[in-house]
């Protein structure tokens, strides 16, 4: 994972991932879907009045938030917002050498519902985000999963056009916050509702559960646990 903070000098260097990034994008046809907190989303920036409807990876495993090289051709992003920099990153295999890229100021990301925005950090931009369109389901999907099938009304139809835009990291921590919903009828996945939208996690593949988590599984029922903010009137907001 990265291990400094967003630059906010020119030339500065960041350490971003490159674990999650690099294993996304590899579709294997014979298994299931593995599914990912990625939501469709749109981007805008203020200076311009222009959108792009996309996809959005929300990944606490990414200290910094990563931006397509799209976003400056869809977006029309004006010289005052980009600033020369440069990244490296850390996977298994050890620290990259940095390499120029250009951080991007200003944005705002909404879900597709529109009702708020959510402004993003300063965003790396240097390499394409895999494509993550297999990592989302369609409300047909929801509809056929074992104890979500109730879920499926709160998914949009899948637009074969939508691009991969960004990765939020956790240095946008209001994009972090979720919901989760559980169902002991499939422990492979979830349903995850987060400020962006709604996702499932997980794949409907089988998968083997040791002694100790089929105990603690059988002793709850279905449910929800919730990581959203709690104000003092115990009521829960994003």
């Amino acid at each position: 994972e990265g291990l400094r903070n967003p630059p906010s000098q020119h030339n500065s260097t960041p350490l971003g991932t490159g674990a999650t990034t690099s294993a996304m994008g590899v579709i294997d046809p014979r298994k299931p879907p593995c599914y990912s907190r990625t939501c469709p989303i749109r981007i805008s920036h203020p200076y311009t009045g222009r959108s792009k409807v996309g996809l959005a990876i929300i990944d606490d495993q990414s200290r910094v938030t990563f931006v397509s090289p799209s976003i400056k051709r869809f977006l029309t992003i004006p010289e005052s917002s980009i600033e020369a920099s440069t990244q490296s990153v850390i996977t298994i295999e050890g620290p990259s050498s940095p390499r120029p890229c250009e951080i991007i100021h200003d944005l705002t990301v909404s879900p597709l519902t529109g009702n708020f925005e959510i402004e993003l950090p300063p965003s790396v931009m240097q390499n394409p985000i895999p494509n993550a369109w297999d990592q989302i389901p369609s409300p047909s999907d929801v509809a056929h999963m074992k104890g979500f099938s109730h879920f499926a009304e709160h998914f949009p139809e899948k637009d074969s056009d939508w691009p991969t835009l960004l990765l939020i990291g956790r240095d946008c921590v209001a994009a972090q916050w979720q919901q989760q919903h559980w169902s002991n009828d499939n422990i492979s996945q979830m349903v995850v509702e987060t400020p962006l939208g709604w996702a499932v996690v997980g794949t409907s593949e089988p998968r083997q559960v040791n002694s100790q988590n089929k105990g603690r599984k059988e002793r709850k029922t279905k449910g929800k646990y919730s990581t959203k903010n709690q104000r003092a009137d115990g009521r829960l907001h994003w």
